[in-house]
């Protein structure tokens, strides 16, 4: 978002629409016409692109999905009379066990996992924070955070620019729902590491290392608090304030 003005972010947010589908239904998931089955389709396609493991139907629809504690985040691009198309979305869940958390599952197989371990026992306290909040209901597990920019070979300034606007309100859509007192914990690859870090989101970095021999990087367990990354954003540059803020106030 460097040397992105606040007046481009508001315009371009005013083309975005962020919708919010608490206890998604499992028969609108496979239906591609819904909102819920757009951002399936979505996370199928990047599944395939990144050797994802899929169900018995080749898509990306796990447990998570089926639980009254996911919420999906979705940004549109507005469209008259029409749906729009889908930019970029996100699946926060409410976890009530550290260790049932589908972030941290990703890593039961990794290709690194010793080093993995090894960096959750030097991060102990981390770990404890964690478990001990998540029994008091204050965990959610951001998982399934895609863009139709992923899917792309090229990608220009202006789609770069939308995607980040739309990330940004879908987002802020997240803080509020999960409320002030939530942390969110996630696995992420490189690339969403590199947002995050633009953003100046001060996340706990927890582990990191490779799941897969396919994967074209290291990935990252983190966790934030949602009430300080929702304040660093608000608080940091216009560009993003104004567009987190449109997003939180949906």
């Amino acid at each position: 978002m460097k040397n992105f003005q606040a007046w481009a972010a508001k315009k371009i947010a005013k083309k975005i629409r962020v919708k919010v589908i608490g206890k998604p239904q499992i028969s609108q998931l496979r239906r591609p016409q819904t909102s819920a089955g757009s951002y399936i389709a979505m996370r199928t396609a990047y599944g395939k692109q990144n050797n994802w493991p899929l169900d018995s139907t080749n898509t990306d629809i796990d447990h998570y999905d089926r639980l009254p504690d996911t919420t999906y985040f979705l940004s549109f691009r507005k469209r008259f009379l029409r749906r729009g198309r889908l930019i970029a979305g996100l699946r926060l869940t409410k976890i009530k066990d550290f260790e049932d958390s589908l972030s941290l599952e990703m890593w039961s197989n990794a290709e690194e996992k010793q080093k993995f371990v090894g960096h959750l026992l030097i991060h102990q306290q981390d770990v404890m924070t964690l478990k001990r909040a998540a029994k008091n209901g204050r965990v959610w597990d951001l998982t399934r955070l895609v863009t139709a920019m992923a899917l792309q070979s090229r990608r220009s300034r202006r789609t770069k620019r939308l995607t980040y606007v739309a990330l940004l309100m879908a987002l802020g859509a997240a803080f509020k729902t999960s409320g002030s007192e939530s942390y969110w914990i996630f696995t992420c690859n490189p690339e969403i590491k590199r947002f995050l870090d633009k953003l100046g989101i001060q996340y706990h970095l927890i582990a990191q290392g490779l799941i897969s021999k396919q994967d074209s990087g290291e990935s990252y367990f983190a966790w934030i608090s949602a009430q300080a990354a929702y304040n660093q954003l608000k608080n940091g540059q216009p560009a993003v304030a104004e567009v987190v803020q449109r997003g939180y106030s949906r």
